[in-house]
């Protein structure tokens, strides 16, 4: 490998090293609501999926990144609400959940 190669190489691994580095991540609170509250909802992003844990209404940090995100809320007796929010996305999200006639209380 030349000099010039060697230097103009290592030069660029100096510059793509300080972009990622100061790249900074920005995040916000939105609200997760729903008619009937108590729903569970799980969040899932670029294929992983998060265990129902949080019950409605609750805030979640969300960090703004170029995937949207899919958030699915439902309770017993009730059909399951989908819904899929940017990360950019400020607010409140509301789901107004819909009786499974099938399934007795």
């Amino acid at each position: 490998m030349s000099r010039k190669a060697f230097v103009f190489i290592t030069l660029a691994m100096i510059v793509l090293a300080a972009c990622t580095h100061r790249r900074e991540w920005t995040t916000h609170d939105i609200t997760i609501a729903s008619i009937p509250s108590g729903a569970r909802c799980s969040f899932e992003r670029d294929g992983l999926t998060t265990r129902p844990n949080k019950s409605t209404p609750f805030d979640i940090t969300l960090t703004n990144v170029a995937s949207d995100i899919t958030v699915r809320c439902g309770a017993y007796g009730y059909h399951q609400a989908v819904t899929t929010i940017s990360t950019r996305f400020r607010g409140t999200i509301n789901f107004v959940l819909t009786r499974d006639p099938q399934i007795q209380r």
